[in-house]
């Protein structure tokens, strides 16, 4: 996966939010199954993190990933746009299934 270079300014997500740079689905092999029966889950790559998650006593809990952290996250929540001319995910990081 090629490295993305933020131009500045950088982008900080806002509060338990996360930025991923989403891996490329590897097609090396000759089967190629279709979208819709592939797995729901992905991969990408920790671009920033917001501040954390608030808790009801209103103290804020530090984000578990850092920026560089491969993880993986079910690719049916968050926002996809595009940015710096890559596909991005902004998403909650309550909803990633796993720092790999």
């Amino acid at each position: 996966m090629p490295e993305i270079e933020a131009p500045e300014p950088a982008i900080e997500p806002y509060g338990e939010y996360v930025l991923i740079h989403k891996a490329l689905p590897d097609r090396s092999g000759r089967i190629i199954i279709p979208d819709r029966y592939q797995e729901k889950a992905d991969r990408g790559t920790v671009l920033a993190v917001g501040s954390g998650r608030r808790t009801a006593e209103g103290h804020i809990e530090p984000p578990a990933c850092q920026p560089g952290d491969t993880v993986a996250f079910n690719r049916l929540h968050g926002h996809d746009f595009k940015l710096w001319d890559e596909s991005v995910l902004l998403i909650r990081e309550s909803d990633l299934l796993a720092i790999l």
